[in-house]
């Protein structure tokens, strides 16, 4: 058995828009399969692999020395990389969510980094996802290929059972390492691979094919269903972030809630979970209020426009000196640069954030809520949105370009015609391409 790679997978190895290959190498039976077959391709392309190492098993260090001498044995390079992974919710999620930043984080245009995933996994992962309540009509696997940061992500295995890569492995005598962690009932996948499924086959032989044949049939009706579904999303967008609420109230249910999936997939987003869906469709027919925070985005209300936008971090300090240039805060990045004529007049100031009984003289004393909410700082932004301050005094609030608010400067503070003046923008990252190169917002 020269190969187990399907002639599909040796064709898009052999593409012209592959610059790289690179093996997800875990040390496993599958990944080892996998760099094995790749090489013995002998392509004319460069061949590496990846190991990441998640610090969470006793046996993370065999698995390194593992995946180091099966590539040293075929003269393959092997990058290494460790990863911190958040003990906050599924361990098995903020794992992968690590992995993945980090493949994303190396990766460069033109690789392609191929995952050695097969069909028993696929299996797997579309009645986790059934079970879970995805979100997604039908079986949900996989997808064969799909974007990973500047690069693709490619899974060649992904039609051959497990049993023909294990016929395989053992026909090449390779030397892997077990998981210990894999027979840990405690692990949903787990309980799937090793209580349900076998209980499935033992009554229905066949069960894994007629569900693998099932995941394909339903992506292919998905598929015809996302093009309706984009059309419709496309005649109600009034951005790309942002949908009327009055067009979206006279949608039926299945509809709304088919359009808001439409919007996800088209941003890219996480999708929420079902009971979620629901619970948001039911406040936009309803006329409640929306306020949905997920694993990377925010699904916020202003006035009677619904946001869909990047999940934004915390402030990473309370109280910072202003510098010129762009200082990274969390939210976003505050921009400080000169200008002529307008603006703050430049000096020495503290950036903070809202304390209670916050004012800033303009004309009079103005309360900051009042201040927001006649400039339209959506509410999720208030706390976020940073102070320029003079000992105590609040002097300036810098501007918000992706949400057109202004910066504010209080009275005396304000540069004078033909002087030299400071002009501040937070840069959020809740709506990223509405803020790329806009400092639209001019200091009054």
């Amino acid at each position: 058995m020269a190969s187990l790679l399907p002639d599909i997978a040796i064709r898009r190895c052999r593409s012209d828009d592959v610059d790289r290959l690179v093996i997800a190498l875990s040390g496993g039976m599958d990944s080892l399969s996998l760099l094995h077959a790749v090489h013995a391709l002998a392509l004319p392309k460069p061949l590496i692999a990846l190991h990441v190492n998640h610090g969470l098993q006793t046996d993370a260090a065999a698995f390194a020395r593992h995946c180091r001498a099966a590539c040293e044995a075929l003269s393959i390079p092997l990058e290494e990389m460790a990863v911190e992974v958040s003990t906050s919710g599924s361990l098995e999620a903020r794992a992968r969510e690590a992995r993945y930043a980090a493949f994303e984080a190396w990766l460069q245009p033109g690789d392609l980094l191929l995952f050695a995933h097969h069909a028993d996994d696929q299996v797997e992962t579309a009645l986790f996802r059934l079970f879970r309540g995805s979100g997604v009509a039908g079986l949900d696997g996989m997808p064969v290929e799909r974007d990973i940061g500047p690069a693709r992500l490619y899974r060649p295995l992904l039609s051959l059972p497990r049993r023909v890569i294990e016929d395989y492995a053992r026909a090449q005598a390779l030397d892997w390492v077990e998981d210990s962690t894999n027979a840990a009932l405690t692990q949903d996948r787990n309980y799937l691979r090793h209580a349900v499924l076998p209980l499935i086959e033992q009554r229905w032989p066949g069960a894994r094919a007629v569900i693998t044949a099932g995941i394909e049939r339903d992506r292919q009706a998905r598929a015809r269903l996302a093009a309706a579904d984009a059309a419709l999303l496309q005649s109600h967008l009034a951005s790309a972030d942002s949908l009327p609420l009055a067009a979206c109230r006279a949608l039926r249910g299945a509809q709304l809630r088919a359009l808001l999936l439409a919007w996800f997939i088209a941003e890219g987003r996480h999708l929420p979970a079902t009971a979620q869906l629901e619970e948001v469709t039911r406040c936009i027919r309803e006329q409640h209020r929306v306020n949905l925070v997920g694993p990377d985005f925010e699904l916020r209300q202003q006035a009677d426009v619904l946001y869909l936008l990047g999940r934004l971090a915390d402030p990473v300090e309370d109280t910072f000196v202003l510098t010129p240039g762009e200082q990274d805060i969390g939210p976003g990045v505050l921009a400080c640069h000169q200008q002529m004529g307008a603006g703050l007049l430049p000096g020495d100031y503290d950036v903070g954030f809202r304390r209670g009984g916050d004012r800033l003289r303009m004309g009079r004393n103005r309360t900051l809520k009042n201040l927001y909410q006649e400039q339209g700082v959506p509410a999720w932004l208030r706390d976020r949105l940073p102070l320029i301050r003079r000992g105590a005094e609040v002097v300036a609030m810098p501007g918000l370009p992706a949400w057109q608010v202004p910066m504010l400067v209080a009275d005396g503070w304000r540069s004078e015609p033909g002087s030299e003046g400071l002009d501040i923008q937070l840069l959020t990252r809740d709506r990223s391409r509405q803020a790329e190169g806009a400092r639209l917002a001019q200091p009054v």
